[in-house]
């Protein structure tokens, strides 16, 4: 070390860091507030929208079926809006207007089918249900705490009579009520 030079670069770089790094506990500090809640899950993070809400037991909650389905048919009725435009706006190419019809069919095709598999299961003694039907996959959720392997088969064989789709390809959701 040399005589005479007290502060190097080094020295002045690690103290302005520290200073900074006071100033960031600091803020945080000051405006952070004890009532936020700890971790994530709790409820102060979860969204506060309250959409369709149901009483149960003097609380509020969230009705998540008919929620979901409302959201299913609202993405359906955009879906179709598309497929009238495409038909608009392709009126004399006859390949565009196949591909578009062809779009069609396909989501009436899953709609009927979502309501069929709802209805099988509904007749099965499951509730509430709703069934999403994707490209190469069934996803079906139903209100529960958990499922036994008999109610289990009984999803995955409604599914599967009613799609053209292998039983490993439908995946069950339980959603506690």
């Amino acid at each position: 070390m040399k005589k005479g030079k007290v502060l190097s670069k080094g020295h002045l770089a690690l103290g302005v860091m520290v200073l900074v790094l006071g100033a960031a506990v600091w803020l945080n500090m000051k405006y952070s507030s004890s009532d936020k809640p700890k971790y994530m899950g709790e409820s102060a993070f979860v969204s506060s929208e309250t959409g369709d809400t149901m009483v149960v037991g003097g609380k509020i909650e969230e009705d998540y079926f008919s929620k979901a389905k409302t959201e299913r048919e609202n993405a359906y009725k955009e879906a179709e809006e598309s497929v009238k435009e495409a038909l608009n706006f392709s009126a004399g190419n006859s390949e565009a207007v196949k591909e578009a019809t062809d779009k069609a069919a396909l989501l009436a095709k899953r709609k009927t089918d979502e309501i069929a598999i709802e209805n099988i299961l509904n007749a099965k003694g499951f509730s509430k249900t709703i069934a999403i039907i994707g490209d190469d996959s069934v996803t079906v959720a139903v209100e529960g705490e958990g499922l036994t392997n008999e109610q289990t088969l009984q999803i995955q064989d409604a599914v599967t009579g009613q799609c053209e789709i292998s039983a490993a390809k439908v995946k069950i959701v339980t959603v506690k009520g």
